[in-house]
């Protein structure tokens, strides 16, 4: 790379320049960019932008193919990043791109950090002339430009010496059929929404109301740009993680400036990040994509195994005529827009159609703009994750690109997060349950749910279906034998590699080192609760969790478990085992709550310091615990009555016994009945770990 001659300058933006004008600011330069025409538009309408912002032009571009960085050039470019310097001290500068290139929707490239030298500078502007040279982007009509501005922290600066997550960045776009306004946003950059857990919010604006819909995600890490590309994952620290993102003013903020849009110019997708002085629009893109637009092969129904892929190495095992990929969520943590540039010319080179199913939903369309651009096809999958190997149909109905899943063990895992998907699979009452009330703005350990349908694929796999069917009709010491050859069938098999591989991916991106693995039977949490009946494990380490797992499926077939089931008259070959896996959090304080004590009918909270995992087995005698029995005015809200019993030290303060009577009178009134509740305290916050409903008394 050169070394770069900088002279002293004088003057600044926006004086008539001598010689070639290679740098104007951004109102001054036509250009058929989106990056470029996006943020004038914005700035038409007098919607924050970074300021200042300059455009060095295509003019540039040529001077630089013929005679590399000039004098003149370098002059012109270090003029701006004095004035962008300038103008922000305390902030450094940046450089994007704004190529347009002709066949191409989306040209990919470079991007940088904030850049606080010079010459640094000077380097990152030849770099982008490089790349596009690289990638053949000089084309008849093309328009190689780059854009110049402050560098806008997503976190408070100065992120070198303290990363702190106070400032959010996401996305927002359109939703024709619903009407209404999606954002998506987290603590960090707006890239980090396009594979990490975030916030959803859906507004809806009529003449009569205002409705908000919140999916409050459990952000445990976002992404931090260091340097170029490079961006560093770091963890969201603990008291921001549950946190709501935006404030209900900044969501109502972002929905009227995307009317103003709307109405203005059409739909768009927009970037931003928030500012303590307010919020700053990053990107403005035409946002008119359709489902149907991303899946352009006309060849019917194709069907076909899967290939997952996750690095470069994944990519020569593309070899069939048609290829069904799948892009996981972990890709895109990674930031792995050159793995898909990679995957997307190897396929065309080697004349493969690509059938791309991507993580995430239409809002991430620009990230995969690469395949499209090729002529290969896209179907957005949201949270579903594939096997490798696995045999899927891929069709369209009603001209919407579907994915259908032949054979194989079926949906891998649910986020605890995704109760639209656990509507339409079976994933046992306590998985339900806690995506409820996560949903409902609860707190809960983040984790995934593996559905009953992998346990029924597994049961299958060893020979064992009729055996269960067998057990309605067996009593006495058969019925023992057979459960036990059941119990030691799945004790003592494996699960499939691709199973296993899936199952590392998903716990590799957690931070804990230990987890939880529990037990989400059809027929646990109603009314005629299992309680105590199917096996738990805590402190799991992760390279244990794929054996808890075969032994809370096998805890199913425990005596103790089908006597109460045959008691009840359930049918024991409708019998179903889900498995819950979340992360561990150490615990300062747990319990239990009865919203309505069996005996007494009245609201009891049980606590201990540390762990309740001895407590809810009934040894609670060891520990400082603290018992209250609630009796409730419910038309006044006031507490009538307490009973202290057992109670060796001082466990909860008054505040921690209101947020939890008010938690779970509120999960009472959620879920229509009585509810033994269990939950923990981890630094102020109370999460809950689990709830199911209690008989009436």
């Amino acid at each position: 790379m050169n070394s770069f001659k900088i002279e002293g300058l004088r003057g600044g933006f926006p004086e008539q320049e001598k010689g070639q004008r290679f740098v104007v600011p951004l109102s001054e330069y036509e250009s058929p960019s989106p990056r470029v025409t996006g943020m004038q538009e914005l700035k038409s309408l007098g919607l924050p932008i970074p300021e200042p912002m300059f455009i060095l032009g295509h003019t540039g571009f040529e001077t630089y193919k013929k005679s590399g960085m000039t004098e003149e050039l370098i002059n012109k470019v270090s003029k701006a990043f004095r004035e962008i310097r300038r103008i922000n001290p305390g902030r450094g500068a940046y450089v994007g791109r704004a190529f347009f290139v002709p066949g191409i929707e989306a040209p990919t490239g470079p991007r940088t950090a904030a850049i606080y030298k010079e010459e640094d500078y000077l380097t990152e502007v030849e770099k982008f002339f490089q790349f596009a040279q690289g990638e053949g982007y000089d084309v008849p009509g093309a328009d190689i430009a780059l854009v110049f501005h402050p560098f806008i922290h997503a976190a408070r600066p100065p992120m070198i010496e303290a990363p702190l997550l106070e400032w959010p960045g996401g996305d927002l776009i359109p939703l024709p059929k619903e009407g209404g306004i999606f954002i998506r946003t987290t603590f960090g950059p707006d890239e980090a929404v396009q594979g990490f857990p975030h916030d959803e919010y859906q507004i809806t604006i009529t003449k009569e109301e205002i409705r908000i819909r919140k999916n409050i995600g459990n952000k445990t890490a976002t992404l931090i740009p260091r340097e170029a590309n490079i961006y560093e994952r770091i963890q969201i620290p603990p008291e921001f993680q549950t946190k709501q993102v935006l404030t209900d003013f900044q969501i109502l903020e972002l929905a009227y400036a995307y009317l103003r849009i709307h109405k203005t110019l059409g739909p768009r997708r927009l970037e931003f990040i928030v500012q303590p002085k307010g919020i700053i629009f990053r990107e403005c893109f035409p946002f008119e994509v359709k489902p149907e637009t991303l899946f352009p092969l006309d060849k019917g129904e194709i069907v076909g195994p899967v290939i997952r892929i996750t690095s470069e190495t994944d990519v020569p095992r593309i070899e069939e005529p048609i290829a069904i990929t799948h892009l996981t969520p972990e890709v895109f943590q990674r930031r792995g827009v050159n793995l898909f540039a990679l995957l997307a010319s190897e396929a065309k080179k080697r004349g493969i159609d690509l059938i791309v199913l991507s993580h995430g939903t239409i809002a991430t369309a620009h990230l995969v703009r690469v395949f499209t651009d090729l002529g290969q096809s896209v179907v957005f999958v949201g949270e579903e994750d594939y096997f490798e190997g696995e045999e899927v149909r891929v069709f369209k109905e009603d001209g919407i690109p579907r994915v259908e899943r032949l054979k194989g063990e079926g949906k891998l895992f649910v986020d605890l997060s995704n109760l639209e998907l656990m509507e339409k699979i079976e994933v046992g009452g306590k998985a339900k349950n806690l995506a409820k009330l996560g949903e409902a703005g609860f707190s809960v350990p983040r984790g995934f749910c593996i559905p009953t349908e992998l346990f029924d694929h597994q049961l299958a796999l060893l020979n064992l279906k009729g055996l269960v069917e067998d057990l309605d009709i067996l009593e006495g010491e058969p019925l023992r034998q057979q459960l036990a050859k059941i119990r030691k069938g799945i004790l003592e098999s494996s699960l499939s590699s691709s199973f296993e591989k899936a199952l590392r991916e998903r716990l590799k991106i957690r931070k804990g080192q230990f987890f939880a693995v529990r037990s989400s039977a059809n027929c646990e949490d109603d009314l005629v609760a299992f309680a105590g009946l199917f096996k738990t494990f805590l402190k799991v380490p992760k390279g244990e969790v794929s054996q808890k797992v075969r032994q809370v499926w096998a805890s199913l077939f425990s005596e103790e478990a089908i006597l109460y089931a045959k008691s009840l008259k359930i049918p024991l070959s409708d019998l179903r085992m889900g498995v819950i896996v979340q992360e561990m959090l150490k615990a300062d304080k747990a319990g239990v709550i009865f919203t309505r004590e069996r005996d007494s009918g009245l609201f009891t909270i049980s606590a201990t310091k540390g762990s309740a995992e001895e407590l809810t087995a009934g040894r609670e005698e060891r520990f400082h615990q603290l018992k209250l029995k609630i009796e409730l005015d419910k038309e006044k809200m006031k507490i009538k009555r307490t009973i202290e019993e057992r109670a060796n030290g001082p466990v909860l303060t008054s505040e921690e016994i209101k947020k939890l009577l008010m938690i779970g009178l509120e999960i009472e009134k959620k879920f229509g009945g009585p509810q033994d509740i269990e939950w923990l305290i981890r630094r102020g916050r109370i999460y809950i770990l689990q709830t199911r409903s209690l008989p009436h008394s």
